[in-house]
């Protein structure tokens, strides 16, 4: 019943999708999800999802992430909470990385809406709701 429209243009915006295999076996063991855009004249790299087979493989997020950064040229890059494991430098934690939350709004029409029914199994995490086009 509410319509919703994106009031934003930006100078760029793209969406980058990229398949993770394992350089000995050649087996696919995950992907990455980013967005690479312009927000107030600021190149900004959003990881939008990941998901590896194997937790292991995370490890190897952080450093590709950065490679696209680099190659972008960007002024920012956002990431999940989880990824943050991976730097174990304080110093590098502390000036290079901030802590922001994200504000998530859901609107259940009812209690036995589809979104009413499962409102207390749900888990909001970075990627979710419109973190795609923000």
């Amino acid at each position: 019943k509410k319509d919703f429209y994106f009031t934003d243009v930006r100078e760029k915006f793209s969406n980058i999708a990229v398949e993770v295999y394992s350089s000995g076996s050649g087996e696919f063991v995950g992907f990455v999800i980013l967005s690479n855009s312009i927000i107030g004249g600021k190149g900004v790299l959003k990881v939008l999802d990941i998901h590896f087979l194997n937790g292991e493989d995370l490890r190897s997020v952080l450093p590709l992430i950065i490679n696209y950064g680099c190659k972008f040229d960007v002024d920012k890059i956002e990431i999940p909470a989880s990824l943050v494991e991976g730097i174990n430098s304080r110093i590098a934690r502390r000036f290079l990385l901030h802590q922001k939350q994200r504000l998530s709004q859901c609107y259940p029409e009812n209690d036995q809406s589809p979104l009413g029914n499962c409102w207390q199994k749900i888990e909001l995490n970075y990627c979710d709701g419109d973190m795609p086009f923000t």
